[in-house]
């Protein structure tokens, strides 16, 4: 599941570099960088489109019960027990949080009077950690538990959040925007992977 989640961190780092080089370096417009940037995109879609394929079901083998079919009235009650419904809202609350810096740390930047290229690069440091967030703490999750992972994550990113304006150095800044990259990255993967077991 972590490397999966991976591809947006790695998408995070690329989309804000080419932006960057497009824009502020080559002279395209805003119009034709978003046009481009479909470009590239429709031929990985299309590649996604004809490789990916639903889950096989198992075959029903001879004298196995049948297995029941999925009961809307039961998943409706499942999703309404407390425990989740208290689960979707702090997390409501808490990526209210988390997503913040990836908007507005290179207007931070810019207001710093640092360069817009380096505001850029920021966005693309914040990914670049949080790709390493995302990769490596699914090991540690399956043998300390998810919830105490997201748990950690939420508790640590929120402290490294609080920092953020103590960063007024280019160097303090990109310490900053790795350390947020990957505390913020390392909620992702036990989120994804455990939500559904409240469930069951």
């Amino acid at each position: 599941m972590g490397i999966s989640v991976a591809g947006s961190s790695i998408g995070g780092v690329l989309w804000p570099v080419a932006c960057d080089q497009l824009l502020h370096k080559d002279g395209v417009s805003f119009a034709w960088t978003m046009r481009i940037f479909g470009f590239i995109m429709i031929p990985l879609l299309i590649v996604v489109i004809i490789t990916v394929r639903p889950p096989v079901v198992a075959v029903q083998k001879a004298g196995e019960p049948e297995k029941p079919k999925p009961d809307r009235k039961e998943l409706r009650k499942e999703i309404g027990k407390s425990p989740f419904i208290l689960l979707c809202c702090g997390l409501f609350v808490a990526y209210l949080g988390f997503f913040t810096p990836f908007f507005f740390v290179s207007v931070y930047a810019s207001s710093l009077q640092m360069s817009r290229s380096l505001a850029f690069y920021l966005v693309a440091a914040i990914n670049a950690a949080s790709t390493f967030g995302r990769v490596l703490p699914g090991f540690l999750a399956d043998r300390y538990g998810r919830f105490n992972l997201l748990i950690l994550s939420a508790f640590t990113g929120g402290i490294v959040a609080f920092c953020w304006t103590s960063a007024t150095s280019q160097a303090g800044l990109i310490i900053w925007s790795l350390a947020y990259g990957f505390s913020s990255g390392v909620s992702r993967v036990p989120l994804l992977s455990r939500t559904t077991k409240l469930t069951s």
